[in-house]
């Protein structure tokens, strides 16, 4: 396996779509972290509730009544992808792992409302313009550069519905920590937002509940961010 800061010949962006290729790119991989529910071999497996409890508390109220059609992106073993299912009534899943994208199609072989799309790092063309309900990505965009991020936001209006919402994480304190996180900061999304005509509704540090302590010095610190998006109503003069 490479290391994605000796790939000198491509950019940081791309050494890390890269990166993240090698490492996820076996079904065994997969199979090993119980679909996400773990992340090392070693670790406990995560409660499978609070997944749905992260949806309730933190996903539903911010999203319209009835999703018809959603897009997740970064699905990994499909942790999120069980719980996007009791929402949406079709549901596009993108990922740079192909592995990843044949795992999910055999465990939920049985729902025909599901469609896959490997992917290079940003691509959507896939997606009709103004379809998407929803827009979803946790536990993927933390591990992705800054280029990827916005390529994959300015998208985002134009796949929207007006009343459509991207919930969306990713890092929190811009530090690289153990490769697994890039240096993109709250701010930066605020900024690529406004340049991709939408709107921060919210921005949500997320908490111990979700993630292990990660301390610097002796100041323990959020890890990730949520940021909800919308598209932005621009009012005539």
């Amino acid at each position: 396996m490479s290391d994605k800061k000796n790939d000198a010949h491509l950019s940081d962006a791309d050494a890390n779509v890269a990166w993240m290729k090698q490492v996820y790119e076996t079904e065994a991989y997969w199979e090993d972290i119980k679909f996400g529910y773990r992340w090392s071999k070693e670790a406990p497996v995560k409660d499978y509730r609070q997944s749905g409890a992260l949806v309730e508390q933190l996903l539903l109220p911010f999203i319209p009544r009835k999703v018809n059609e959603a897009l997740e992106i970064g699905p990994g073993g499909g942790r999120w992808t069980v719980e996007l299912l009791r929402i949406a009534g079709r549901l596009h899943l993108v990922d740079v792992s192909e592995a990843a994208l044949r795992v999910c199609q055999q465990r939920f072989r049985y729902y025909d409302n599901i469609s896959y799309h490997p992917t290079e790092g940003s691509n959507l063309d896939f997606i009709a313009p103004g379809s998407l309900d929803l827009i979803f990505s946790w536990g993927a965009l933390v591990h992705v550069q800054r280029e990827h991020i916005r390529n994959y936001v300015r998208q985002f209006r134009d796949l929207l519905k007006p009343n459509g919402v991207a919930f969306i994480q990713h890092p929190a304190q811009g530090l690289n920590v153990d490769l697994a996180r890039t240096d993109f900061r709250p701010a930066d999304m605020v900024e690529i937002a406004a340049e991709c005509g939408l709107d921060i509704r919210a921005q949500i540090m997320t908490s111990q509940q979700f993630h292990p302590d990660y301390h610097v010095g002796r100041r323990q610190v959020y890890l990730d961010c949520i940021s909800v998006l919308h598209p932005a109503v621009f009012q005539g003069g």
